[in-house]
């Protein structure tokens, strides 16, 4: 009975084996032709027919054996990533360091000193109290320069600044010998493009806003000749847009601000200064001191220096043989997605390069923004911008879809990581409201979406060894078997097994020869597919003594009724209805 169930042993491995490739050698091998087949030299005549039998279901989850820290993973949510349950995808984070870029203060270092000197209406002596006159308007300029100034602020539209201003108003008189006064009312007006403010301290006690571009005396002031009246204020914004060409920055790193200050309003003498019926003739000054000069915010074009860093995907657990020569993974339609938080008021248009790097150093790229021919990738200010770069368009509520057809030729053999980098950031060229000297930060995410759906160009080139098997089978000599087999598959790809003869050294060998008609047809897990495979095995020598194993080859291709959809976990193959013929008979050497 031994020498039997190794002579049948032997022809059922030889004609399954072949499908080992996606069984993973749980074939049923437990024949038995004892019952049948008297112990002699020659059995079996012109042809004997072993009874059928078949294999266990065999899942998708098994042939990929993944481990618990694969990129591939089962979808477990219905819907998660437009997927099913059970459905694979690789998904992986990335890793990048956070960005950020800031625009240097500036300190405007050429400032001027204006003085104003007007003759007062001649006052006229008489009566008691005091004399009043309305003085005419006294102008004073406002002149800043820098010619050094940052040149990543490329035009200025509004600005918020620092420029703290000392008023002064005094007098003099040849024929009056008492204090001037300025009266309550009396105005200090800036053109509109100008907003100001009272510095506070003193001066909050003379002044009050009239509006966002005047201030008034809210009481009468005393002024000695020997002490002029000084109040300080500030001018906190202005408003380029309103003031003749040339203002603000005129050329890169050149800024320019020349406006007006007006003063008018009631001053008087007191009457007992000026001999009744005489006259007395006043000179009043005023003087506009720039005692510094920021601009803390701008609004309007700006061209900082922005770096991103790039960042990796590292792909990890992935079955060996998807990485063997032969294999061509089309993935129909894989996603990197992009989630930036720009902090900044700048808009940012991105360029960048997807990289793949294999193992052996080989690289495959693809480029993601308007350089490199996809539609333009922009982050938004201040606020968080998903982007999902994909092969095929993919609409979707929330994220801005970035087409680009060759992002499937990153994954055609699956690489060890892919880096997004080589990234030139520019601020996009419209106006945007910025703080210098604050630091702007881009917190970047990123994630790598890849579902197994193939697409029309996918081959798959799978090997097994089915080896040791450890019979004394130089025992045997026949001339050919047949199997004929049932595929029953849900696997969404059309799949072809070939075998060849391996000797104890693993060396293919001639002295057994097999070949597989047939194809395992596509099938899903709605519609599963049946297909028939015949396989021929032939004996060329007297025995079969070098036959140790087999080598199992698996090439699967698209299928054209089944392109995009997914790889399942619970896609499967059975092998059913599984036939052996033995033609000629065995011979067996008993001695």
């Amino acid at each position: 009975m031994l020498y039997k169930e190794k002579k049948v042993s032997l022809a059922a491995k030889a004609g399954v084996a072949v499908l080992l490739i996606v069984v993973s050698s749980c074939v049923d091998h437990d024949y038995d032709l004892g019952k049948d087949i008297d112990m002699t030299i020659q059995v079996g005549g012109e042809e004997f027919t072993i009874p059928s039998s078949s294999t266990d279901r065999l899942l998708l989850s098994q042939i990929l054996n993944l481990d618990e820290s694969s990129s591939i993973k089962p979808v477990e949510t219905e819907g998660r990533y437009g997927l099913s349950v059970g459905d694979y995808v690789l998904v992986q984070d990335g890793s990048s360091a956070p960005s950020s870029f800031e625009i240097e203060p500036v300190t405007l270092s050429d400032i001027n000193t204006s003085e104003c000197v007007l003759e007062l209406p001649t006052f006229v002596g008489g009566g008691s109290g005091r004399i009043t006159v309305a003085a005419p308007p006294s102008v004073n300029s406002v002149e800043i320069s820098d010619n050094n100034v940052t040149t990543d602020i490329v035009r200025l539209d509004e600005a918020v600044t620092d420029m703290e201003i000392l008023y002064r108003l005094g007098f003099q008189s040849v024929n009056y010998n008492g204090n001037l006064y300025i009266n309550r009312g009396y105005t200090i007006e800036f053109g509109p493009e100008l907003e100001v403010e009272i510095v506070p301290g003193a001066s909050s006690d003379v002044l009050e806003l009239a509006d966002a571009h005047t201030l008034r005396f809210k009481k009468d002031c005393e002024v000695s000749s020997a002490h002029p009246l000084e109040v300080n204020f500030r001018i906190k914004h202005i408003d380029f847009s309103l003031m003749p060409e040339g203002q603000g920055i005129y050329e890169p790193g050149k800024f320019r601000l020349e406006s007006e200050i007006k003063s008018y309003g009631d001053v008087s003498i007191e009457s007992s200064g000026i001999t009744s019926g005489t006259t007395a003739n006043v000179t009043l000054g005023t003087t506009s001191v720039v005692r510094a000069a920021s601009i803390d915010a701008v609004t309007g074009i700006v061209n900082p220096e922005i770096n991103i860093e790039s960042t990796s995907f590292a792909i990890n657990g992935i079955p060996d043989f998807l990485k063997e020569p032969g294999n061509c993974l089309d993935i129909e339609n894989p996603r990197i997605v992009l989630e930036i938080t720009n902090t900044s008021g700048v808009a940012i248009n991105i360029n960048g390069l997807l990289t793949a790097r294999e193992s052996d150093g080989t690289t495959h790229s693809a480029g993601v923004g308007s350089v490199y021919g996809t539609d333009e990738v922009v982050v938004a200010p201040n606020a968080t911008t998903r982007i999902m770069v994909s092969r095929i368009a993919t609409p979707t509520d929330g994220y801005v879809n970035i087409v680009q057809p060759k992002l499937g030729e990153l994954l055609l053999t699956i690489p060890e990581e892919i880096v997004f980098g080589d990234i030139d950031a520019k601020a996009v060229q419209q106006p945007a409201v910025i703080e210098l000297g604050r630091s702007y930060d881009f917190g970047t995410d990123y994630k790598a979406i890849i579902p197994l759906a193939f697409g029309p160009d996918m081959t798959l080139h799978y090997t097994e060894t089915e080896a040791d098997w450890g019979e004394d089978l130089s025992q045997y000599s026949f001339k050919r078997v047949e199997a004929r087999v049932v595929a029953i598959s849900t696997i969404p790809m059309d799949l072809k097994p070939t075998v060849q003869a391996l000797d104890n050294k693993g060396e293919i060998i001639n002295d057994v020869q097999a070949e597989v008609e047939g194809v395992v047809a596509a099938g899903t897990l709605a519609s599963p597919s049946s297909s028939e495979l015949l396989i021929k095995i032939q004996s060329n020598s007297s025995n079969i003594g070098r036959l140790d194993g087999v080598l199992l080859t698996f090439d699967g291709a698209s299928s054209a009724q089944h392109l995009g959809v997914n790889l399942n976990k619970e896609q499967s193959i059975v092998f059913s209805d599984i036939r052996l013929t033995v033609y000629g008979g065995v011979t067996i050497d008993l001695n």
